[in-house]
């Protein structure tokens, strides 16, 4: 008696919500969508100029998301690049003699 019992009180659940299954979408899941949200930090505090993408819009790899102002990181390349032709000149004049 108290396996049928058991029995009833664990298929009577199953049995009811197989009926309650809706025969329009057989692929219809109940449930709650959670996602991520990301924040992209950028190695240099410049101006942005362009936003390439949309909130929410899906994305690849390697896929521009912002464009930088590259004004300020090419004045400072072009700083260290002219420090290193002068260390270089430099090092020339140690190696040759003046």
């Amino acid at each position: 008696m108290k396996r049928t019992l058991i029995a009833l009180t664990l298929i009577l659940p199953g049995a009811l919500l197989g009926a309650c299954e809706s025969s329009q979408d057989p692929y219809r899941v109940v449930g709650q969508l959670a996602s991520d949200r990301l924040e992209l930090s950028a190695e240099f505090a410049e101006p942005i100029v362009e936003i390439a993408t949309t909130e929410g819009s899906a994305v690849t790899a390697g896929q521009v998301l912002v464009q930088l102002d590259t004004a300020r990181a090419a004045t400072r390349l072009a700083e260290a690049e002219a420090a290193l032709a002068q260390q270089q000149a430099r090092v020339d004049e140690l190696v040759r003699g003046p």
